[in-house]
């Protein structure tokens, strides 16, 4: 009977220790997150990459055709040539008579050549000691907007001539012309059956998922929210310890557009945890490579209808209509 007792005694200190080892782990690790309610906090990562090619709706096609075909009966798409319609800028012909009616009888071009013979010789030579029409104030409003109408000589590039300033924009070198053809030689062909590749279904919004080590559905990234910590700075760390230091997506408001309930025993003390769902858009020079130390194993860049076959079904039902 002694010895009944002392192995009851030491199975009895054993399930002792036990019990205040589970109850110390959750009371640390109740300190580390943020418990409401008895439901810990965590935040989902829902990012988007949007599309790379735009393509224009039928109804904008549709829109498109019926407005020329509508001009062309009506005689809508006439311009009508008054003053109004030739100007470039606000108060163009404010106090400026002589622009006002060389618009009006259609001589702009014919004064900007009367202008340009009447200055002084040397042509299109810069004057020494001189100073241009623009600087000293004789050159007025006609002069400009002969420039920039098209029936004048020279144009625009007359004007800024004159000025000294050339807008030509330079000419590529063979050099650059060989480089740029070779990166577009080199660009890859991307199968839109690789989940992984970031260029897949250029035309479609693709959003991030990610697979957890031992889960059996693909889920968006989640981290626990610690005490005293904000959200912002939760999901930005999440985005870097789970995807990589290269992963940084642009946050989209500062409110969750869904929130999910889940309730579990898992740890001891908490009945479950709430989840809340934040927005996110892809950025340029944004790439997933997972470091050493994430609990993810892969990840998948899905359409909307991938979605509704890859997350479980409580999940799908929470963001299908946000």
């Amino acid at each position: 009977h002694l010895e009944n007792a002392m192995a009851t005694l030491a199975r009895a200190r054993c399930a002792l220790k036990v019990c205040r080892s589970y109850a110390t782990e959750a009371r640390q690790h109740a300190e580390s997150i943020s418990v409401h309610k008895g439901l810990k906090i965590q935040g989902a990562l829902c990012v988007e990459r949007p599309p790379l090619q735009i393509v224009e709706p039928d109804y904008k096609q549709k829109w498109r055709a019926f407005k020329e075909a509508w001009d062309l009966r009506t005689g809508n798409h006439l311009t009508l040539e008054d003053e109004i319609v030739f100007m470039r800028f606000h108060f163009h012909f404010f106090q400026d008579k002589t622009a006002t009616q060389a618009l009006a009888s259609g001589e702009a071009p014919a004064l900007l050549r009367s202008l340009s013979r009447s200055g002084a010789g040397g042509g299109g030579r810069k004057r020494r000691g001189g100073t241009s029409k623009l600087a000293s104030g004789s050159a007025s409003t006609d002069t400009l907007v002969s420039a920039m109408s098209a029936r004048a000589p020279g144009g625009l590039d007359l004007v800024m001539g004159e000025e000294g300033l050339d807008l030509a924009f330079p000419e590529l070198g063979p050099k650059t012309i060989q480089r740029k053809k070779v990166e577009r030689k080199k660009e890859e062909k991307v199968g839109d059956s690789d989940r992984r590749a970031l260029r897949r279904l250029k035309s479609r919004s693709l959003f991030l998922l990610v697979r957890y080590n031992n889960a059996k559905h693909w889920t968006f990234p989640k981290a626990d929210r610690l005490q005293d910590q904000g959200m912002r700075e939760t999901l930005l760390g999440l985005a870097e310890q789970q995807l990589g230091a290269d992963f940084r997506p642009y946050l989209v408001g500062a409110c969750p557009f869904s929130y999910r309930k889940r309730f579990s025993n898992y740890h001891p003390g908490i009945q479950g945890r709430k989840i809340f769902y934040y927005r996110a858009r892809l950025v340029p020079n944004s790439e997933v490579v997972l470091p050493d130390q994430t609990p993810v194993s892969d990840w998948a860049w899905c359409c909307r209808e991938e979605l509704e076959d890859c997350l479980d079904e409580g999940e799908w039902q929470v963001v299908r209509h946000s």
